[in-house]
């Protein structure tokens, strides 16, 4: 075992195995939780031409799965909403100030029906 995943044996090479977040689910879901992961990590201005191109390097090899526009960052808004129900577990004043710093992104989401760090 490793902090945050497992090694799977046998292989010609060992796989990484992330158990915190296996989900049986669509691709567009794992691709939301990728780019929730990229928002999270990047600057805001950084985020948008990794997101992009991590999309031109996924259709290189597979249509996007999207089924409609905005459908991965409707997937994202919910990791956002369940931050705040994961903030509420550490108190009153820690939910607070989630729900202040994540507000703007969250109205302009519900305006542009795009998810951006701001």
């Amino acid at each position: 075992m490793r902090q945050g995943g497992a090694y799977t044996k046998g292989l010609t090479y060992p796989y990484p195995f992330d158990f915190e977040d296996v989900i049986w689910g669509y691709p567009v879901q794992d691709i939301a939780t990728a780019m929730q992961d990229l928002m999270d990590d990047t600057m805001p201005d950084a985020f948008e031409p990794l997101q992009d191109a991590f999309r031109a390097g996924y259709e290189c090899h597979s249509p996007w799965p999207e089924r409609y526009p905005g459908e991965v960052d409707m997937f994202r808004m919910g990791f956002v909403l369940k931050g705040a129900n994961n903030k509420a577990f550490d108190g009153e004043e820690a939910l607070h100030q989630h729900v202040l710093a994540v507000a703007p992104m969250v109205e302009a989401f519900f305006n542009t029906g795009q998810l951006r760090k701001l």
